[in-house]
């Protein structure tokens, strides 16, 4: 079931706050009733997010398309003796980095969203002081972005931007360290990155690289993507080669619908990369030692590549 949303406006605040979890409660400006917009409470959202507000209690299947463009379903609720909706499970195909929930006089302001909260957190109505039990939600806002898909890759040798239809990869699943991995940003990061030409240029063969795979095990990798568009990566291994091993972070925009084919819709946006010494019976990659931590913005285009 579709419901309401208020108008929305691109929100005026610039970057996005990475502090401490914030489940704080607060007066909603004179009057306080249980219809007011929670706006002042919930506070400006961050640049290229907009805020908008739902009215009511939600009920479980509930579905909003929200002005955005971004869509939310709430997947659970929780209810009270009375059967009022008292908290909520949202699940959503934009990005959420703010959600303020009213009840009685108060609302009740998450600040600390993250994707992974996406049907597996409950956001509740602030507490009534006097009874210790908790308000009925009588509207929700959300500070939400359109959410563009990404992919990254830590790859042997450059990135390529050269596609092999027959196998359904690009060339860099021939010399990609372990499995790759696709995150979403928010649109208004996403907006900001250009396409590039890959490193060695699209005729490229990947042959002169295929050897290091005898001369390097990798034991993990582990990616990271910020919702300011920063992307490090995390690796651990042993390499025994006969010169310095060239790897490279590739990052790609990915198709609207968010599926990695037609190849040819991937674009390469950005890519960095590191020379790891030839012999090194352990190697980490993002340890925290600057020499070996190898990260780049999806703004940047490809800059320091083999």
């Amino acid at each position: 079931m579709l419901g309401g949303v208020a108008s929305a406006r691109p929100g005026e605040g610039r970057g996005r706050g990475r502090g401490r979890p914030d489940e704080r409660q607060s007066e909603d400006g004179p009057g306080g009733s249980n219809g007011a917009d929670p706006k002042a409470a919930c506070g400006e959202c961050s640049e290229g997010y907009y805020y908008e507000k739902i009215d009511g209690a939600p009920e479980k299947g509930d579905e909003y398309t929200l002005e955005s463009g971004a869509t939310i379903i709430i997947t659970d609720v929780e209810k009270n003796d009375d059967g009022e909706v008292v908290c909520i499970k949202f699940d959503s195909d934009g990005i959420v980095e703010k959600l303020c929930i009213k009840g009685g006089p108060e609302t009740k302001v998450y600040d600390d969203v993250t994707l992974a909260d996406y049907d597996e957190r409950w956001f509740c109505a602030p507490d009534n002081p006097n009874s210790g039990k908790k308000y009925e939600i009588s509207n929700v806002a959300y500070c939400n972005s359109p959410a563009v898909m990404f992919q990254a890759d830590l790859v042997v040798g450059p990135a390529i931007c050269q596609f092999d239809e027959s196998e359904g990869v690009t060339y860099n699943a021939q010399n990609r360290i372990l499995n790759s991995t696709t995150f979403a940003l928010p649109a208004a990061v996403a907006s900001e990155t250009v396409g590039v030409s890959c490193a060695g240029g699209s005729g490229t063969s990947v042959s002169e690289f295929e050897d290091k795979d005898q001369c390097f095990s990798p034991d993990w990798a582990f990616f990271d993507a910020e919702s300011d568009g920063k992307v490090s990566v995390r690796w651990q291994g042993t390499v025994d080669c006969d010169e310095t091993l060239p790897l490279t972070l590739a990052v790609y925009r990915l198709p609207a619908s968010g599926e990695i084919y037609p190849l040819d819709d991937q674009t390469l946006v950005a890519c960095a990369s590191i020379g790891v010494d030839a012999s090194t019976s352990s190697v980490s990659i993002g340890d925290g030692d600057s020499s070996n931590d190898l990260y780049l913005y999806v703004t940047d285009g490809c800059s320091n590549t083999v």
